[in-house]
């Protein structure tokens, strides 16, 4: 059992890697794609919000600090850079690749979680809570995600660039989730807009960075390793 000592130093390491992630996120979509600062920011961005998600976890589950919804959030964002990072690797799902046993376990959490948003956000909302709105609306984005995610593992993919643009909602998806806590925290905006505002910007913000690779690839008739290349080492 923590003590509340080691949970409120928990709570700064959580805020100071979430200060990380509103940094390196957006400078990863600014960098050129595939080249070093990309690399850099984009994996100083997937660490910190690996250790912004796994701190949640760990204070929605301490003493005195339970909750179901925060909790479900911690899930929603982890699942959001390690399935847009490990689609780096599934590039061959075009080619009669397989995914591997770890992104069917990733994908698998988030369906069952996204259950269980449904039901919490239900039960919040039986007892006027507007936070059921916002896991309700979470839900809807973790199981489309995961039950494509699915389609991709069982199906093979004609489109040889989804992993490019897979990648870039993801991430896409896991900035709007940092942003969205640093304005809750700070009480930027009030109540469900704070918590629902925050997708607007976000998704013009990912359509024009797709929409900007798709003109790229069109017009150079390339596959999108040449376009972007995306390197991991």
């Amino acid at each position: 059992m923590l003590s509340e000592n080691i949970i409120q130093i928990l709570i700064y390491i959580h805020a100071a890697a979430g200060g990380i992630a509103l940094f390196t996120g957006p400078a990863s979509f600014i960098a050129k794609k595939g080249q070093k600062w990309h690399r850099i920011f984009g994996k100083l961005f997937f660490y910190s919000m690996m250790v912004v998600s796994i701190l949640a976890l760990v204070i929605s589950i301490s003493p005195g600090h339970e909750s179901l919804f925060l909790f479900s959030i911690g899930i929603f964002s982890a699942y959001l850079v390690c399935s847009g990072y490990r689609v780096l690797y599934l590039k061959s799902l075009s080619r009669n690749g397989k995914a591997q046993l770890i992104d069917w376990i990733i994908s698998s959490i988030m369906l069952v979680f996204g259950l269980v948003m449904i039901v919490h956000g239900i039960q919040l909302l039986l007892k006027n809570n507007m936070g059921g709105i916002v896991l309700l609306v979470f839900a809807f984005f973790a199981l489309s995600l995961s039950i494509t995610d699915f389609r991709l593992y069982t199906k093979e993919t004609e489109d040889k660039s989804f992993w490019l643009f897979n990648h870039i909602g993801k991430m896409n998806g896991a900035v709007i989730a940092a942003y969205t806590a640093f304005i809750v925290v700070n009480d930027v905006l009030p109540g469900l807009l704070a918590w629902l505002g925050p997708i607007v910007p976000g998704f013009f913000v990912g359509y024009y960075f797709s929409n900007k690779y798709k003109k790229a690839i069109t017009k150079n008739k390339k596959e999108p390793k040449e376009v972007v290349k995306i390197e991991i080492d």
